[in-house]
């Protein structure tokens, strides 16, 4: 075999093994790519599951607060309504007539005093008005109902604007308009929501 022949066939047997490496680095590259192209979808994929259920999570967040918050504004409206109709109670008691006021107190003061006797507390402007006659008036609708009347108005005053406090030793009970109302309010409030709100 001669020279020329030798270098053909290492020329030949070389570009042979340039094109199979080429092949073969081709093929690597094709695997690498097809792989880094997978992963990338893949990445991609979970990245968006993630924004995707972040993003879900913070619009059930919004809704859940958003209805919070209209739930407390129609709390608060209801709220409101219902401090309104307790005040416009409160306003009427205290504006009572005279005679039907004291008639109040009379039957208060009755229930109030189971053994008839006690103190009786009013503002300064009932003490001044109507308290001795309303004690009197009081007394004999225990005695009418077969109960000791052995109560007394004080020279004190308490600052309320209806109703009255009646103290017995130590003890005082406050019957004033506001207090009772405030005491009624729980056991009313449901009656009085279902009639104001049909219930809701």
């Amino acid at each position: 075999m001669g020279i020329r022949e030798l270098e053909s066939r290492i020329l030949r047997d070389a570009r042979a093994e340039a094109n199979a490496i080429g092949e073969r680095a081709a093929r690597e590259r094709d695997e690498i790519l097809k792989a880094a192209d997978e992963e990338a979808e893949a990445l991609y994929q979970r990245r968006f599951a993630e924004l995707k259920s972040r993003a879900e999570d913070e619009k059930k967040q919004r809704v859940t607060l958003q209805a919070l918050e209209a739930r407390k504004s129609v709390l608060a409206e209801k709220r409101a309504q219902l401090d309104s109709v307790y005040a416009a109670a409160l306003s009427e008691l205290e504006n009572l007539p005279e005679d039907r006021y004291r008639d109040l107190l009379v039957r208060m003061l009755v229930d109030a005093a189971p053994d008839g006797t006690g103190e009786v507390l009013l503002c300064e402007r009932d003490r001044d008005a109507i308290g001795p006659r309303l004690v009197e008036d009081a007394n004999r609708a225990l005695a009418a109902a077969g109960r000791p009347a052995g109560l007394s108005l004080s020279a004190e005053t308490r600052d309320m604007t209806g109703g009255f406090v009646l103290r017995s030793g130590d003890v005082e009970v406050n019957s004033s308009f506001a207090s009772e109302l405030q005491s009624r309010r729980e056991e009313l409030e449901e009656k009085l929501v279902d009639t104001l709100f049909g219930g809701a």
